[in-house]
């Protein structure tokens, strides 16, 4: 302690020398003194603050001029009158350029927490950044001075320098009754990290986690000082099963990071003995992801032995760096009664074992509770050979594992798969070319619709057929080309049976086209009425533009049956009510027709439901007349309700029909309406 007073006495007598009226040249020059300024700030006006920042910068390292800095940072230290705010940033300032010079007011600081330990913690940052040794020596000197909370500052901050002349220091204060000091001891023996403080930590006659936590952080300590020996074999002492699950996971991790030779064996004997799984998988994992092929067969042999959970890890590992020389585990591990086991190992055989284990994949993926998986890990399964196991099954396996990897086949489309399909399509199992025309309909183009189209025209399997319309239409969405996509089914319309025809015109309608609706319109007067009923419900329930109109309002008006005609005006309403395109007076034109036309209410209460979205006095007063109709009373009421009131739809505003239909149309609802709720909607929008 007497050397220690003597440097602190002499760096004092040499700072009071210097510190009388310093001021550096360049505060001279303007005419003001920063560090003056500095003694009264209060954390508002940050000019002094700017100031000296740009004198440090300024100095850069000519050890004079941080010298004169210095001594009028050390001023503000030293002045009874200086802020709280003004100290603490003189001291942040001493971080940068603090010398001996400033240990002496520094470690005077220490002993004092001040308010809420400010004072302490001013100091003992700028005195542990001080590369000079009174720093130090000040700040183990303070270990014997400073109490409670300035102590464990003061602790903290001699193990953040590694100050290996503090470890007995330490090494007692490890013992001390006030539980918040052993702890900063112990951590602080930790970063010391030389084999005096690892003796200590030894030596403690308690040893808990803080003690093992320590030991991991003298490790690491002594791997990066360069004491690479050291390192390991204190790494390796803590993987034992003395010690907690998460220091050994440390310690194992430790390991691995130095290349330790021995850390396959480790982590192993870490995987199979730990009562963690968390622990177990990480363990496993570190030895997965070791790529000599001593350490592989090592894993592979111990496989067998160790818990699922690092099983499944070893597995996964396995699987990133697509391990081939664990293919004979894996392929076993696929028989587990473990589903987490059997989910990694499907993952694992899809990229290290090759085509062999696509028909064992294909079983999972058709039965049991990892079929997603398997399915999955095929759909993504690379390499030589793969694609035509895949296909062979297609060709020549049971129904139902050839309807699972025709799904798969949809996932990774090909020439050779997509050619595969539609020979599957063409078949004479229904649920095998159901399957395929699904996938087609994903996979398909223009190059491969012939062959649908002919599949549409001769099955006679429901099924069939409908999976080879919903392909075609996919593949006219796909392209956006409808008159090319046609032009199979319109080729195919002359020489396909009734049945054929009629699917033919049930794919037109949904694809489109001038030339398919003018087929279309010719078949509604086909004496065969399975190809007229197809003409027909194709126009008024599928198709999609305004074009369909004309047929369907002479439908309405000729059509053989009521049946087809009342279809006819429910599909003339739908395509009106859908034809947003056509003005407003052109849509009530339709719709005035089409009540006209109607013989039923059905049709009239849905011409009254598109009358709503035709905003004029016109469509008022067509309600209104509705009104006179006690079938059409609600439909009609509502109509007039909703046309009179402003409305949001979607993104727009739709403004109220203002004027005096609308007014009467209110007035004639009041009047003939016998909902209460009603007529008092009306009165308050006639009143509004």
């Amino acid at each position: 302690m007497t050397v220690i007073r003597t440097i602190v006495a002499v760096a004092a007598l040499g700072m009071a020398t210097a510190s009388i009226s310093v001021i550096p040249a360049q505060a001279r020059a303007q005419g003001n003194n920063p560090f003056q300024e500095l003694r009264t700030y209060d954390y508002q006006n940050r000019k002094p603050v700017h100031a000296i920042f740009s004198q440090i910068q300024a100095a850069g390292t000519d050890k004079a001029k941080q010298a004169a800095i210095e001594t009028g940072l050390i001023g503000v230290l030293q002045d009874p009158n200086a802020t709280v705010a003004g100290k603490q940033e003189a001291a942040r300032f001493l971080w940068e350029i603090g010398s001996a010079r400033s240990v002496p007011v520094l470690s005077k600081m220490l002993p004092d927490p001040g308010t809420n330990n400010m004072t302490n913690n001013m100091a003992r940052y700028a005195l542990e950044r001080n590369t000079d040794p009174s720093a130090a020596a000040a700040l183990r000197y303070a270990l014997s001075t400073a109490k409670g909370t300035a102590l464990v500052g003061v602790i903290n901050s001699l193990g953040n320098r590694g100050d290996a002349l503090a470890v007995p220091a330490l090494k007692a204060l490890a013992s001390s009754p006030d539980p918040l000091v052993t702890d900063a001891a112990i951590t602080a023996l930790g970063k010391v990290g030389m084999p005096a403080s690892v003796a200590a930590l030894k030596s403690l006659p308690n040893k808990g986690l803080p003690v093992y936590n320590a030991f991991l952080r003298s490790a690491e300590k002594q791997a990066s000082s360069g004491n690479r020996g050291a390192a390991l074999s204190l790494y390796e002492s803590m993987t034992g099963t003395a010690y907690p699950e998460v220091i050994r996971a440390g310690a194992l991790s430790g390991l691995a990071s130095l290349n330790s030779p021995r850390t396959g064996a480790i982590a192993l004997s870490v995987a199979e003995s730990a009562s963690d799984p968390i622990l177990q998988r990480g363990a496993a994992r570190i030895a997965g992801t070791l790529e000599t092929p001593a350490d592989t067969q090592r894993s592979v042999a111990a496989w067998a032995k160790l818990p699922a959970a690092a099983q499944v890890a070893l597995l996964s590992a396995w699987s990133d760096r697509r391990e081939s020389a664990a293919s004979a585990v894996t392929v076993d591990a696929l028989r587990s009664d473990n589903p987490d086991i059997r989910r990694a190992a499907i993952r694992a055989a899809a990229r290290i074992c090759g085509a062999s284990v696509v028909p064992t994949l294909a079983n999972l993926a058709s039965s049991g509770d990892q079929q997603q998986a398997a399915r999955e890990a095929l759909a993504g399964m690379g390499g030589s050979g793969v694609e035509p196991a895949l296909i062979s099954i297609v060709q020549q396996g049971a129904p139902a594992l050839r309807t699972t990897v025709i799904g798969v086949l949809a996932e990774r489309p090909t020439p050779a798969s997509t050619a595969a399909l539609v020979k599957a399509a063409g078949g004479s199992d229904p649920r095998v070319a159901s399957a395929a025309l699904k996938a087609l309909g994903r996979t398909a183009g223009v190059d491969q619709e012939a062959h649908l189209v002919q599949i549409l025209t001769a099955t006679k399997y429901d099924d069939v057929r409908d999976s080879a319309q919903n392909a075609i239409v996919a593949i006219a969405q796909r392209t956006g080309d409808r008159n090319r996509v046609a032009e199979p089914l319109l080729s195919a319309m002359d020489l396909a049976s009734t049945a054929g025809r009629a699917a033919i015109i049930s794919s037109l309608a949904e694809i489109g086209g001038d030339r398919a609706l003018e087929v279309i319109t010719r078949a509604t007067t086909s004496p065969q009425p399975e190809v007229r009923n197809a003409a027909i419900g194709g126009l008024a329930n599928t198709w999609s533009d305004s074009g369909a109109l004309p047929a369907l309002l002479q439908l309405s008006k000729s059509g053989a049956t009521k049946s087809d005609r009342v279809l006819a005006l429910r599909g003339y309403l739908r395509v009106t009510g859908t034809d947003d395109r056509a003005p407003a007076e052109i849509r009530l034109s339709r719709i005035q027709q089409a009540m006209t036309l109607a013989e039923r209410p059905e049709e009239k209460r849905q011409a009254l439901s598109v009358l709503r979205d035709v905003r004029t006095p016109g469509a008022v007063e067509l309600a209104a007349r509705a009104l006179d109709d006690p079938d059409l009373v609600a439909e009609a009421s509502d109509a007039i309700l909703y046309l009179a009131a402003s409305q949001k739809k979607g993104n727009s505003n739709l403004q109220a029909v203002k004027g005096p239909a609308t007014d009467q149309a209110l007035d004639k609802v009041i009047r003939k309406v016998k909902d209460d709720n009603v007529r008092a909607q009306a009165r308050k929008l006639r009143q509004g």
